[in-house]
């Protein structure tokens, strides 16, 4: 650890940070006090960047990769695959034209090699002191894109959706387990006074929603993403400007490229990436709450 990892581990009794131990790859550590005493988890960080087709990601995502503002979300629940698909989202966009990226990720975890554009990396807490410290100024990068693995407050938010407004392209990740839970999420970080304007914005700006959950594969080699995906067009737009999220579900039609967590436990158990009792437990908790 730096000094100034150790000052702030002696200061917040934990910290999280990453670093690369040679041929044995890169960790995410987080180190913590237990009775007293200092303990550490470690998790390996993947070396390689998986495609939307290797993640069983629905490819319609692609057609909303595109440069010129707005904004496309991933969500999910804490150890669902949210920064793993943010790097399948940045490396397939770099891939069908160059752009410029700026990243922000706290510790910085997710690196890719793009074979064409430019990828700039922000590490919080290295680089800038905070998320919406290394927004406010971004824009003097002159970035394409700008990637946040975590929407963490209302500034930080108020300024993706400027910058979305402002014509750079955002792909950001928030701890939420549906979508309709994301966005309620997003749009609480505004005070009551200001939520209707932040409401408006989000309908206009959000291009696609990208929520996951991970299923043990069928021949227990890892796991798969069950995913909704919803894109944003005029039905879904209204529901946003009223905040009446939990009504998103039921307008996510596989005949507009979209498709609801239902359907994705359906395609992946036809496809025979998970088993029955697998399907059928999921299914059966999706019934009672909304996708």
């Amino acid at each position: 650890m730096t000094p100034e990892q150790q000052e702030k581990l002696q200061r917040e009794k934990q910290l999280t940070f990453s670093f690369e131990a040679g041929k044995a790859g890169r960790f995410r550590v987080h180190v913590h006090r237990s009775g007293g005493a200092l303990c550490a988890t470690l998790r390996v960080i993947p070396e390689r960047t998986h495609t939307l087709s290797a993640l069983h990601l629905p490819q319609r995502i692609s057609s909303v990769l595109e440069l010129g503002g707005g904004i496309v979300l991933v969500c999910g629940s804490a150890r669902s695959g949210k920064s793993t698909t943010l790097c399948a989202l940045v490396n397939e966009l770099l891939q069908k034209q160059g752009a410029t990226v700026s990243w922000l990720q706290a510790p910085l975890e997710q690196t890719i090699a793009p074979t064409q554009g430019i990828v700039k990396y922000l590490e919080v807490g290295e680089d800038a002191p905070s998320y919406a410290a290394a927004l406010a100024s971004i824009h003097l990068q002159d970035p394409d894109v700008v990637v946040v693995n975590e929407i963490e407050d209302m500034e930080s938010l108020q300024l993706l959706l400027d910058l979305a407004e402002a014509g750079i392209t955002v792909i950001a990740a928030t701890h939420a387990g549906t979508i309709p839970k994301a966005l309620h999420r997003l749009s609480t970080l505004f005070p009551p006074a200001r939520r209707a304007g932040a409401c408006r914005e989000m309908a206009e700006t959000f291009r696609a929603v990208v929520c996951q959950r991970l299923l043990p594969k069928r021949d227990g080699n890892g796991a798969v993403p069950a995913v909704a995906f919803m894109i944003n067009n005029a039905p879904i737009r209204r529901r946003i400007e009223q905040g009446k999220f939990d009504e998103i579900p039921h307008l996510l039609h596989i005949d507009q490229g979209m498709q609801s967590f239902e359907l994705s436990v359906k395609m992946l158990r036809q496809d025979g990436l998970i088993d029955s009792d697998t399907a059928a437990s999921h299914l059966g908790r999706l019934s009672s709450h909304s996708g």
